[in-house]
Parts: structure tokens; C-alpha cells; sequence
């Protein structure tokens, strides 16, 4: 198991199947992530969860807009996952530390009033005709580059317990 301290919390903007917040979760746990923070969402699939929501503090939150500025507060920048021509692509962005990577609704997405106050919008190339990946699956690809790139940083090698 991978012993580090994270530097990546999660945002979760109103999802609501229980199945996608409970793989979130899942992926949130694998990938060492401590705190999921959560707006107008549903309750996870706890089977889905395969027990990982019990290492994982969950926090509800009344604002969206409010939570964004406490984490600018922070220094925590805000990373919004979303189909945007503001976007840029997964492959050229460069994460920065603290940081949120928060990923919307499974029909509407991130709103542009909210997407905007963020530090930055990202999204994943698709090459297929598929024109976008279920959210579980969207939050899976941006936990494993946001850790990747952490990793690459000098002096933060993953230790093994």
C-alpha cells in the first residue's frame, strides 16, 4: 500500500447514482485520497464501495461557491473537470499542489457560473465517437494523472509500508 500524504481532495458537484459516487469512493481510497467533499449528492453504493468509504471523511457542503472560495482560502487550487472550449487537455495540464479535482452531475456537468470561479478547467481528450466517459470512470483518469504528476515532483516517491 502506498503511504503518502495527499495533497488531493476530491469536490463532487450534485452526482446522483449511487453506483457512480460509490466507484468514486472506491477510486478516492485506491489512490490515497483522504477527504471527498460532496454538494447536493446522493448516498454512495456502499457494496459498490467495497468498504472504502470508511478511510475516506466525507463532508457536505451547503455552497458550492462558498466551498471554492474556502479552498482559494486555502491555497487549495480548484480543478474542474468539463467539456469546454475554456478546457485544457488532460494531457497538457500541469496539476500544482493542494489541490480539488471536482467532476459534476452525469447529465448537466459543471455549470458555467461555477465551472468560472474555478482555478482551472480540464478535460480528457476522447478519440472515439463516444463524446464523453461516465464520471466514476472521468474521476478514475484524473486521480491517476493528478498522482502520476505528483509523484514525478522531487522528493515525492510513494513509499510502501
Amino acid at each position: 500500500m502506498i503511504n503518502h500524504t495527499s495533497k488531493i481532495t476530491a469536490t463532487l458537484y450534485k452526482i446522483q447514482d449511487s453506483n457512480n459516487l460509490g466507484l468514486i469512493y472506491r477510486t478516492a481510497e485506491c489512490f490515497g485520497i483522504k477527504t471527498v467533499f460532496g454538494y447536493k449528492c446522493s448516498h454512495p453504493n456502499y457494496r459498490v464501495t467495497r468498504g472504502s468509504h470508511q478511510w475516506i471523511k466525507r463532508v457536505h457542503i451547503g455552497s458550492i461557491k462558498t466551498h471554492i472560495q474556502t479552498q482559494h482560502k486555502n491555497g487549495v487550487n480548484v480543478i474542474c473537470a468539463k467539456i469546454s472550449n475554456k478546457a485544457t487537455p488532460l494531457p497538457c495540464f500541469n496539476f500544482s499542489y493542494p489541490c480539488t479535482i471536482m467532476v459534476g452531475n452525469e447529465s448537466l456537468g459543471i455549470p458555467n457560473n461555477i465551472s468560472n470561479l474555478c482555478d482551472s478547467i480540464v478535460e480528457i481528450p476522447m478519440h472515439g465517437k463516444t463524446p464523453c466517459l461516465n464520471v466514476a470512470i472521468a474521476f478514475a483518469v484524473l486521480c491517476n494523472e493528478s498522482i502520476t504528476q505528483f509523484y514525478r515532483q522531487p522528493n515525492h516517491t510513494p513509499k510502501i509500508n
